[in-house]
Formats: C-alpha cells, sequence, structure tokens
C-alpha cells in the first residue's frame, strides 16, 4: 500500500518517521505545506492517508474529497504520542483497519476499529472479498448483507442470482501512455476501452506499466479509480517476457522495450493475452487474464 503521513508537530514528525510507511510531510505555515493542498494531492494519488494530530483536524481535511467507499484511499489517525491510532475511513475495502493494526505493532498504539462486524468478531463480506482477490460490482448492497449476518442470519455464497455481485478480479489491465497524460484523458480513454470490450472495473485486480510511469500522474488516478494497485517492471523485465507483441519503434526508443502495455500485463498476469494493444490519442490498454487458482477461503 503506497502511503504518506502529515503531522502537524516535532513530535509526530518522529512518531512518522519511526512507522516507516512513506514520505512525512510537516504541515503549517512554516513548513510552507497547505493541509488542504496536501490532503488534496494524496487523497488522488495514495492508497492510504496517516495524520498525526488531532482525528478532528482529519475529518475537516478530508471531507470535501469523500466519494465512495470503494474508491476513498484508507485513512488513519493517530495523536502524535502514539497512544491511539483510529481507522477513520475505509476499513475494510480501502484497508484502514489493517493500516491501524500495523502501525500498533510499529508504535504501541491502541488500535481503535469501529467496525461492527471487527467489534463483533463475525464475517465482514467486503473484507473477506478483498483479501480473497474477489471484486464486488454493486457495493451498495454491502451493508443489507453485514446487517443480515449481524443478525444472526445465514448468508449464503452462489453462482445463481443473488443480491451482492461478486466477480474474481482475474484481468491485468497493461497500461502505457505519453509523459504528463491529463488524468481526464486517461480516464475517457479506459471508459472507452471497458465499453468496448464490456469489462466490469470490479473484475481488474491489477494495473501494470514500466517503471519509468511509476509516478505518471494519469495512472495514479486510474488506479484510484478502479481500487487496484500499480505494478512496475523495468524495460529488461519486460522485453524478456516471451510471446506475440505488437512491435513500435518509437516505444522503444523512449523506454527500451518495443511494447509496453501488452508486456506488461502478460509479466504480472502470467497468464493470456486476451485483449492486444488499444490505441487512444497517446495512451495504449492491453488486457491479460491472471493465471492463478481460485481459493476461496476465510481465515
Amino acid at each position: 500500500m503506497k502511503t504518506a503521513i502529515a503531522c502537524f508537530s516535532d513530535a509526530g514528525m518522529e512518531l512518522g518517521k519511526q512507522l516507516k510507511l512513506g514520505e512525512v510531510t510537516r504541515i503549517g505555515e512554516e513548513a510552507g505545506v497547505s493541509l488542504d493542498e496536501w490532503t488534496k494531492e494524496h487523497f488522488e494519488t495514495t492508497e492510504g492517508l496517516i495524520f498525526i494530530g488531532a482525528c478532528g483536524i482529519a475529518v475537516r481535511a478530508i471531507a470535501p474529497y469523500l466519494v465512495s467507499k470503494t474508491t476513498d484511499p484508507a485513512v488513519v489517525v493517530v495523536d502524535d504520542m502514539g497512544t491511539f491510532v483510529i481507522s477513520l475511513v475505509s476499513g475494510h475495502l480501502g484497508g484502514a483497519n489493517d493500516l491501524a493494526s500495523m502501525i500498533s505493532s510499529r508504535c504501541g498504539a491502541v488500535p481503535v476499529i469501529t467496525t461492527a462486524t471487527d467489534q463483533r468478531g463475525t464475517f465482514a463480506v467486503d473484507q473477506w472479498a478483498k483479501r480473497e482477490g474477489i471484486g464486488i460490482v454493486n457495493p451498495e448492497a454491502i451493508k443489507e448483507i453485514s446487517s443480515s449476518i449481524l443478525a444472526g442470519n445465514e448468508v449464503v455464497v452462489s453462482s445463481g442470482s443473488c443480491k451482492l455481485h461478486l466477480v474474481p478480479k482475474l484481468y491485468v489491465l497493461g497500461v502505457g501512455c505519453k509523459k504528463d497524460t491529463s488524468p481526464e484523458a486517461m480516464i475517457e480513454a479506459y471508459q472507452e476501452f471497458a465499453k468496448k470490450y464490456a469489462l466490469i472495473d470490479a473484475s481488474i485486480g491489477t494495473i501494470a506499466t514500466i517503471d519509468l510511469k511509476k509516478e505518471e500522474l494519469a495512472i495514479r488516478v486510474l488506479s484510484k479509480r478502479l481500487g487496484v494497485p500499480v505494478v512496475t517492471f523495468g524495460a529488461e523485465e519486460l522485453a524478456a517476457v516471451s510471446g506475440d507483441f505488437t512491435a513500435s519503434e518509437f516505444v522503444e526508443r523512449i523506454t527500451g522495450v518495443d511494447n509496453v502495455c501488452e508486456r506488461a500485463a502478460v509479466r504480472m498476469a502470467g497468464g493470456t493475452l486476451m485483449v492486444k494493444k488499444e490505441s487512444y490519442e497517446g495512451i495504449t490498454f492491453a488486457l491479460a487474464r491472471n493465471k492463478r487458482l481460485e481459493q476461496w477461503s476465510w481465515e
């Protein structure tokens, strides 16, 4: 999980460094960093935000940017004494509960987890789906399922008609793009690609690309929209992937390998290329099926 840490005091800075969970930024006029600007930037580009300070500060900072439990990053708050760590937003799907537990193990803070299923020690369908690599098409139904479980009712997993639509995250989306591609252009191109191939967002498990693009904002924004990680590979790794790929001399001059999206998708999936390179004005996509055995379990 890619995380970023904001703090407001010397004690917070020391604690942030101790956690070793990402870049630590001191917020305030003296540091020349605005809390709103920091929050907006990292809400769009990271998977987890850690605020070291008062819970109220974090709540007010993230409020304008909250959209959905399926796309919002994990948000965790730690007091600068390292006494308590609070899972604030996206406890299950975003991984805030797990992040809070990790922080607890590193600094000794007491984890404050308020999700009802965790408090009662019952099955959490959204957490189970995340851990098993299963996408949820209609997340609005999670609440009904969880409420039923909490009421003591039996919930059945079936391949037939059901209230909660689950799909295995079997696909790797290979992505390539020009430098400084706009996030808006990336999202528009992806939507066109997904529509053409009737691709369900929830079925994508990973975005794969070349390491030259690891900080490309457009790719990071797409990964946040889909709620999946970005995995990158070096040019030599991609060149070593065997298969019939759509070669480009221009791409090879720029990146050191003749194709990025197809090779990255296959390299990550270890399986079959389902959709060859599709180009959208400086943006390319390819789709590979992940070669892995599905194991549905709960531990």
